[in-house]
């Protein structure tokens, strides 16, 4: 009976012989979900030993299944090219006859991948059959679909994402981390093309769900790392199982429990929200439609698709023919760049014979194998729109609808979608009947009669990009005369309006006495210093921002002239010096009580901060909290002391997105988010109306009600701001959680004195000093803005570390060839040496003889030695005389 034959395993044997399964018992008040924990570590211990026949494979397979998890097959080593983490396609696990059955098919398409998965052994032991008829001898891989399994697995694969959960898992749940710490399985790390570890010293965490939750997928960011450590869970997500092998190694069950996930973990998820509330629809089914609405493709996207063939889009992203995938004679393979496989993913085209169809932009798919891209998951596809949505930004549906210009493409429709999540639009794309949208009050969108502003430069609708829960960037401009004044006067000048406030919001807080405060609902009183981070690539126009504020909102007094302090030492110096003093006159320390720091660009804050002991970035966060500024020296008449709460100090700092590592990796100290984040890039109309005039009240009599110097100096009392209810119990709410560990957001205490920092900047050009609820949430909006705008930052820090490794791996590569080239020619002129000497006897050996006379590490030069000397005519070959083989002799002197 051949490999293809033989029954993989007896699915109801009594055979004693064969690897028993029994699931011990169970205490009984444990609950379902305990139970199911117990199950499967079980199950586990079994796998674990790993297959090396059909016997040892289908225990396996048993105790899996039994234990409730949907295994799908994943190719093993030496089968397919490249990643071995690639789950086995269709065409290698199902039959002709089952390619086209029904039960391989759901919701319309056919099902493939990942999404063959199933708790059915008797289907597993058919697809096994099949792949070893393709695969004679080569058992396969084993991995588990989480979301059918009722299971979350957290992925951590290197040194910094393993701390970082443990500190979380710490953190969450105490005795669970002190019982048994580590991974509940241990992975094999990988190597990338030059045999340099990329992944080490990781893992998988498996948590079973409770009955109330859902799976879904969470990246989690580590704080003062671009790395971070994820959570899997979602559909069409899976893990390798314990018993699989790499070419790295085995994945190994550790013994430690399998707990039932705990809030901590599960607050994280993507879409933490109850099963009951869930809508299933196709979510495990791949698609091939693209409609947003189902209309016939007249939509929008349909027209961006039609415009955008596959060629373009994945050559302009370096992606790689390959050449026909086979399964069409339109259907195209695909290599994305950081892939060693020429079969990342397929295009299907017209008579595909996997099944695909087109969507209604009349395109049809890109369906994923490899798992290796930065963005894209394995075991799905994807609809032109959706790829570029995932791949080039991100999953940002805003600067997709901005950079891709879909306003061009006859835009209508879009609204609708501005109230959706990002899965919920990827999921209109896919199935539009299942993810039909509540009923809500459509935003009604500004116009000439609701702003008196031309429409050419009121914020549209077709323009409109998520802020918060109900609010859109349209609603934010539209809901203060101040605001749209800001927004028309910035797109006059050709200027960002989210810069052009940021800057206004500097200049306005800086003019406050500093005798204004937030109240101490937390800690202390709190300073109104603002900083702001214009974002930005080379020339987009930070300097730009910068002078159109100024000549937008004028401010009661002198303009504040902006200055960049050379060292932590000149931030004092800002705000005090001494005069030079005679032998009459003393030394006199001259006060200034409000300065704006200038940096254009953030290589001046890199350069400054690099020197050895510089305080320049210790010096910012103190002035953020108005904490006392300067150092007694030698000379404490010459000292520039600025005391606590004296000052008003903002700072507006030029960044660019690829070069803000020396604020992002300033994280553990704080820096970030003492800053608000802004881009400084924007798209502005071609012919935008001309600029209004400035926008001098009701902010003047506000400012000057505040600002006098002379009280000030004399003792003015401390003016507390009276913030609204909702700001003072939002603020104590996150220092109790933070003071009882209920959140790893270790800087939430900064991003929050920055809102309310905002807060108080809104209600002042608003024409009051203290803020209302309004005031709260539009300034919720600007950190919104603010944190996508830090995050974009954070991935061009990624992509900076990701093409730094690229070329350190290139050049390694390149060593190590050339090392290898050096070794093996001193190897072969070594072996060369030897031979010949043993040659000179002028007698037969057979190669044999020859090659035990070589010390071991040289012994694999031995044959490419013998016949380079059979080529240089220096030896002779012949059959040897008594037994299979040759021997040679050194070629006799003529």
């Amino acid at each position: 009976m051949t490999d293809t034959q033989m029954p993989l395993f007896p699915l109801d044997s009594d055979d004693p012989a064969r690897p028993a399964f029994r699931v011990g018992d169970i205490n009984p008040t444990l609950t379902a979900a305990h139970a199911r924990g117990e199950r499967i570590a079980e199950a586990f211990r079994v796998a674990t030993k790993g297959w090396t026949d059909h016997e040892t494979y289908g225990a396996a397979v048993e105790a899996l299944t039994a234990a409730g998890l949907h295994l799908c097959l994943v190719y093993p080593p030496d089968t397919l090219p490249g990643n071995e983490k690639t789950p086995v396609s269709r065409r290698h696990c199902l039959t002709t006859e089952q390619q086209t059955s029904s039960d391989y098919t759901a919701h319309g398409r056919n099902l493939d991948a990942v999404h063959l998965a199933t708790d059915d052994p008797q289907r597993i032991a058919e697809m096994t059959a099949e792949f070893l008829r393709h695969y004679p001898g080569k058992l396969p891989n084993l991995g588990v679909h989480l979301h059918p399994s009722r299971l979350i697995v957290a992925d951590y694969d290197t040194p910094t994402q393993t701390a970082a959960f443990d500190n979380a898992r710490r953190f969450g749940d105490r005795d669970a981390h002190t019982d048994h710490p580590g991974p509940t399985v241990t992975t094999p790390g990988k190597r990338n093309d030059s045999g340099a570890w990329t992944h080490s010293d990781g893992g998988h965490s498996y948590y079973v769900l409770p009955d109330d939750v859902d799976g879904d997928n969470a990246d989690v960011p580590i704080n003062g790392s671009t790395e971070k450590w994820s959570i899997l869970g979602g559909p069409g997500k899976y893990v390798m199982l314990p018993g699989s092998r790499r070419t790295e190694g085995p994945y190994e069950y550790t013994g430690s429990p399998i707990d039932v996930a705990a809030p901590w973990l599960t607050s994280k998820l993507a879409r933490a929200t109850p099963r009951s509330t869930r809508s299933t629809g196709t979510r495990g089914a791949r698609t091939a439609s693209p409609t947003t609405s189902g209309g016939g493709g007249d939509t929008p996207l349909d027209h961006w698709s039609r415009a955008h063939p596959w060629h373009e889009l994945l050559t302009a992203d370096g992606w790689t023919d390959t050449g026909p995938s086979g399964c069409g004679p339109h259907c195209t393979q695909w290599q994305h760049p950081d892939a060693s496989s020429p079969r990342s993913a397929i295009t299907h085209g017209d008579d595909c014979t996997e099944g695909y169809t087109p969507g209604d932009d009349g395109a049809y798919p890109l369906y994923m194998f490899s798992g290796s891209h930065p963005t894209l998951e394995a075991g799905r596809a994807y609809t032109r729109a959706q790829y570029a949505l995932t791949a080039r930004y991100g999953g940002d549906w805003a600067t997709f609808h901005r950079e891709e210009d879909t306003a061009s493409y006859e835009n209508t429709g879009l609204a609708e979608l501005t109230d959706f999540s990002l899965e919920d639009f990827m999921a209109h794309l896919s199935d539009p009947a299942d993810t039909e949208p509540q009923e809500t009050p459509a935003a009604e969108p500004v116009t000439a009669s609701t702003v008196s502003t031309p429409a050419t430069t009121t914020p549209t609708t077709t323009a409109s990009v998520g802020l918060l829960a109900g609010m859109t960037e349209d609603d934010f401009w539209a809901s203060r005369d101040v605001l749209t004044h800001i927004y028309r006067f910035a797109l006059a000048r050709y200027a960002s309006p989210w810069a052009v406030l940021g800057v206004v919001l500097v200049r306005t807080l800086s003019r406050v006495a500093y005798n204004v405060q937030i109240p101490p609902i937390v800690g202390g009183r709190a300073s109104l210093n603002l900083f702001v981070a214009l974002v930005g690539d080379s020339g987009t126009g930070k300097g730009a921002a910068t002078a159109t504020a100024r000549d937008a909102v004028t401010l009661p007094g002198a303009e504040i002239e902006p200055h960049t302090p050379g060292s932590g030492e000149g931030f004092a110096r800002l705000l005090g010096h001494w005069t030079k003093g005679t032998k009459s006159t003393p030394a006199e320390l001259i006060r200034e009580y409000s300065a704006i720091i200038d940096l254009p660009e953030i290589d001046t804050l890199a350069a400054i901060s690099a020197r050895g002991g510089s305080t320049y970035l210790s010096e910012f966060r103190k002035a953020y909290s108005g904490e006392a500024l300067g150092r007694r020296n030698n000379s404490d008449d010459r000292s520039v002391i600025i005391p606590s709460h004296t000052y008003r100090l903002g700072a507006i700092v030029g960044v660019q997105p690829n070069r803000s590592a020396v604020l992002l990796d300033d994280a553990d100290g704080g820096t970030p988010q003492r800053f608000l984040w802004l881009p400084a890039q924007y798209a502005v109309p071609r012919h935008p109306d001309p600029a209004p005039p400035a926008w001098p009240d009701p902010i003047n009599p506000v400012l000057t009600a505040y600002l006098d110097p002379v009280k000030l100096h004399t003792g003015n009392p401390v003016h507390e701001l009276v913030l609204p209810a909702v700001a003072v119990e939002h603020t104590r709410d996150i220092r109790w959680r933070r003071m009882n560990r209920e959140t790893g957001k270790d800087l939430d205490a900064h991003a929050n004195l920055t809102r309310l920092k905002v807060t108080a900047a809104l209600a002042i050009l608003d024409g009051r000093i203290n803020p209302t609820d309004d005031d709260w949430d539009l300034a919720a909006a600007v950190l919104a803005k603010s944190d996508a705008t830090r995050e974009e930052c954070t991935k061009a820090m990624q992509q900076v570390a990701h093409e730094a490794n690229i070329n350190r791996g290139k050049a390694a590569g390149i060593h190590a060839v050339a090392q290898n080239a050096i070794i093996e020619k001193a190897a072969t002129a070594r072996v060369s040496t030897n031979l010949t000497r043993h040659l000179d006897d002028g007698e037969w050996h057979s190669a044999s003889e020859l090659r035990r006379r070589i010390k071991h590490s040289d012994r694999s030069y031995v044959g490419d030695v013998l016949e380079q000397l059979r080529v240089l005519g220096q030896i002779e070959v012949r059959d040897h005389p008594t037994r299979p083989g040759e021997q040679v002799r050194r070629t006799p002197p003529k």
